[in-house]
């Protein structure tokens, strides 16, 4: 992308760009994250690079159980107009199978790759100019809400708890005799979700039916930007013999028990 001539340039958009209205979030730009990255000087240099990632699956043709999901990186830096060019979307991987691919494995290489492209960098030649020490992060991804929860290690958004941003329990609200809907009731005051030591949650996972994360290559709750909680396990607390009931991600029936 970098040897095409004035692509550089227009990785300076975010330094160069007007707001429309102070204090709306127009781009990626205007979001905590992204703020974050300037601030703590990552983003502030020209040269470093802030992507995010998405992928879908699509079946190869009617009744087909195989299906191929691709995976997509696209810079932030650019203009949305830029963005979203065909020449300037990176195809990165790409997962074919019978099954929804297994987020920490399809996504491992890159992780991997950006680890070092965080920590390195890469040197890449330019159509326009010398060539530059390059650094980059995924800062955000995107799919849809079934593979968001799976990826998130959470209960499916149709379940008592499963709003990402806070702990109040769903209810079905049926619209009629035949349909109903999954509703979270609306409540003055909210018990947001935090980050609290993985240690204190087994408890809180039995009474409230919950789930608790191992590691994963995609989302971090605390930003560490690399390595970070992913669904391997979860645990139940088990209180007639004060053990932990612990549960593989291949297998949920029968659980595997430790002091």
């Amino acid at each position: 992308m970098l040897k095409r001539p004035g692509c550089y340039d227009l990785l300076q958009y975010r330094f160069q760009r007007t707001k429309r209205v102070d204090g709306n979030i127009e781009d990626a730009f205007d979001g905590e994250i992204y703020h974050e990255q300037l601030q703590n000087g990552f983003l502030a240099n020209a040269h470093n690079m802030g992507f995010m990632w998405y992928t879908d699956g699509i079946s190869l043709y009617k009744s087909s159980n195989f299906s191929m999901w691709p995976i997509f990186l696209v810079s932030n830096e650019l203009s949305y107009k830029e963005r979203i060019r065909k020449e300037n979307i990176i195809f990165a991987g790409i997962w074919f199978g019978a099954t929804e691919p297994n987020p920490n494995v399809s996504l491992e290489p890159l992780n991997n790759n950006f680890d070092l492209l965080k920590k390195e960098g890469h040197i890449f030649e330019r159509a326009d100019g010398p060539p530059i020490l390059v650094h980059a992060k995924i800062l955000l991804g995107t799919r849809d809400l079934q593979a968001k929860c799976r990826c998130m290690c959470f209960r499916q958004w149709n379940c008592y708890f499963g709003c990402l941003k806070c702990l109040i329990r769903g209810q079905r609200f049926f619209m009629n005799e035949r349909s109903s809907i999954h509703v979270y009731p609306y409540s003055v005051n909210i018990d947001l979700r935090q980050c609290c030591p993985t240690s204190s949650l087994p408890r809180a996972t039995f009474a409230l039916d919950n789930v608790v994360a191992g590691r994963t290559h995609i989302l971090s709750a605390n930003r560490g930007w690399g390595k970070v909680h992913f669904l391997l396990f979860y645990l139940k607390f088990n209180e007639s013999n004060e053990r932990f009931d612990v549960y593989s991600l291949t297998s949920r029936r029968e659980p595997q028990r430790v002091q």
